[in-house]
């Protein structure tokens, strides 16, 4: 194991945690390991997996559903440490073996013994995955240890085709990341979060897996496909795989997500994580949270982590598996004709979030 302690300038305040996430990813190394960004936004040379450890500084009275304060809180504050969340300590494993023995021992000492597994999507750098996996972890207030596949994008917003290519050829280093946090560190359930076009990549492996199960024995917790950017055919074509994997599958889709509505128009394809029509599958609890106000959310395509009757609503899920009936800030909505609904159940409905 390679520990690289980033010391700060100024200690941070008490009352601060660091908060680990663990990480696979099958980015290219930089070219100088020892300064930041410890990993490029390409695809790795010889197709290699990478795995370590962050420790995310959180400062104290840290704003739900932020990973960074507003500046007017720190206008009397001295320590730049307490104004956002930052990567206090990296470290790399030199194999699969060191790496799962120590997941494992940690996996231990908590009060499940559960993943929460993160695949984060387009535009997004190796720090900002990391940043936003410990804020997800922190305010889900999970019970086991977070952990976060990171794939190669570019983390441009003009690198979009870029990004797709790079999700698509990660497949198999998801596949075998996945395969080896649900086989062999001894946790009790994998839950997995997958936004955006994560979501791409993750579906192709789990439906892979839905092939295999009988021989790999690969079996899922709760799995959370949060505002997918698959295009609808796609996604109805593959869906019958999550519920046979998981627990429970839920899909949070909002007519407000001004990104997916212009990936939509971009690929002449809607997207299923984007509304109307509501997308609509047997076995799938999908919420639709445009009735949510996102206009100070700029493109509205992070809700999933940045508003708080999503992150309230994924809570109660995940910690106890709740039926939607019984989640107190979700109600049942049938088709009216005014919303559209794709759906392949009958009657077809889905749930709304209450505001």
């Amino acid at each position: 194991m390679s520990p690289r302690d980033l010391q700060p300038e100024l200690a941070p305040s008490p009352g601060s945690i660091l908060f680990p996430v663990w990480f696979g990813t099958n980015r290219q190394t930089a070219k100088v390991p020892d300064k930041r960004p410890w990993y490029s936004g390409d695809r790795d040379e010889i197709g290699s997996l990478h795995y370590g450890r962050c420790l995310v500084h959180i400062p104290p009275d840290m704003p739900f559903g932020t990973v960074a304060s507003p500046w007017w809180r720190h206008l009397y504050s001295i320590s730049a440490w307490d104004r956002k969340m930052r990567i206090a300590k990296f470290e790399t494993f030199n194999n699969d073996d060191d790496f799962v023995g120590s997941l494992r021992s940690s996996l231990s000492e908590t009060d499940d013994g559960s993943i929460l597994l993160y695949i984060h999507g387009y535009n997004t750098k190796f720090e900002d995955a990391v940043i936003r996996a410990a804020q997800i972890g922190h305010d889900l207030d999970i019970r086991g240890q977070m952990a976060l596949f990171n794939w190669p994008s570019r983390g441009n917003i003009r690198g979009y085709i870029a990004d797709q290519n790079r999700a698509d050829a990660s497949e198999s280093s998801l596949e075998k990341y996945i395969e080896l946090l649900a086989t062999s560190t001894g946790a009790t359930r994998i839950n997995v979060i997958a936004h955006s076009m994560g979501n791409r990549v993750f579906s192709r492996v789990v439906s892979k897996f839905e092939h295999l199960a009988s021989s790999r024995k690969i079996k899922l917790g709760i799995i959370i496909l949060a505002a997918p950017d698959v295009d609808r055919g796609t996604f109805s074509s593959l869906a019958s795989a999550f519920p046979t994997l998981s627990e429970n599958t839920t899909m949070y889709v909002s007519s407000k997500d001004k990104a997916l509505r212009l990936s939509g128009h971009l690929q002449s394809f809607e997207r299923a994580g984007h509304t109307p029509p509501v997308t609509i599958h047997p076995g799938i609890d999908t919420i639709q949270v445009g009735n949510l106000d996102l206009s100070l959310l700029g493109l509205g395509h992070n809700y999933f982590a940045e508003t708080h009757p999503v992150l309230y609503d994924m809570a109660s899920l995940l910690q106890g598996n709740t039926n939607p009936e019984h989640r107190m800030r979700l109600k049942r909505v049938f088709d009216q004709g005014r919303q559209g609904v794709l759906a392949v159940s009958d009657p077809p409905y889905y749930w709304q979030i209450r505001r």
